[in-house]
């Protein structure tokens, strides 16, 4: 599986970040579950809608605590991510590959494996400064 590149943009004087983080949805009992591997963050609700929003809820309070509190390139560090940076702010971020991802989180392997999912994609944009 390729991986997925982000680069930082520059948009009327402000870095952005911007990438495309891969979601799953599945069922846990009666509960939907919105799962980003990359980042190990979920969501839920009773539906796909809810379980959508629960997960943007989620990263956005992940960005920006991680922003906030200065962690943000350390922990995606921690996660896979290889992060380059500039004199004073991230230039370049390159997602792990998603199949090692998989392959690390039982959980995860045996779902995409033997369970039932959707996967869609998740448009992030984080200014960097």
């Amino acid at each position: 599986m390729s991986k997925l590149i982000a680069k930082g943009i520059y948009q009327h004087g402000y870095d952005n970040l911007e990438f495309t983080l891969p979601v799953i949805l599945f069922n846990e009992g009666t509960t939907m579950i919105a799962y980003c591997p990359l980042l190990d963050l979920s969501g839920y609700g009773i539906d796909e809608t809810s379980a959508k929003d629960s997960f943007r809820i989620v990263l956005g309070e992940f960005i920006n605590y991680a922003l906030e509190h200065d962690t943000f390139e350390s922990e995606l560090k921690r996660l896979g991510w290889k992060v380059s940076t500039g004199k004073t702010r991230i230039r370049k971020v390159e997602m792990p590959d998603i199949s090692n991802v998989f392959s690390k989180n039982p959980k995860v392997h045996s779902l995409m494996k033997h369970g039932s999912f959707q996967k869609y994609d998740e448009r992030v944009s984080i200014p960097v400064h």
